[in-house]
């Protein structure tokens, strides 16, 4: 969204997406880092056709919820997104073990 709204570059984009992780979703910098490198990787389709489609109907739900002026409702949905995420994290960590 920010590259084709606002015709921003690669490292601004990435930049936005790891600050918003941090502040908005609460992540540790080091974690954010690490998320942002992966989804622009997976922005290669054919490397990450999962990934890529999933990326994408992200965006399409984005652009519904910003027309709407739902911001709120998408940092709760994006936030239990996240929370989901973790709580699969740690199961596996502790399957590991």
């Amino acid at each position: 969204m920010l590259g084709s709204d606002m015709d921003a570059d690669g490292s601004e984009i990435q930049a936005s997406l790891v600050a918003a992780l941090v502040h908005n979703f609460h992540f540790s910098e080091l974690e954010a880092s690490k998320l942002s490198s992966h989804a622009i990787h997976c922005t290669e389709k054919a490397k990450h056709p999962t990934q890529f489609t999933v990326i994408g109907r992200g965006l399409e739900s984005y652009v519904d919820y910003y027309q709407k002026g739902e911001y709120k409702e998408i940092q709760k949905d994006v936030s239990s997104i996240f929370d989901i995420v973790r709580e699969c994290q740690q199961e596996n960590i502790q399957q590991a073990r």
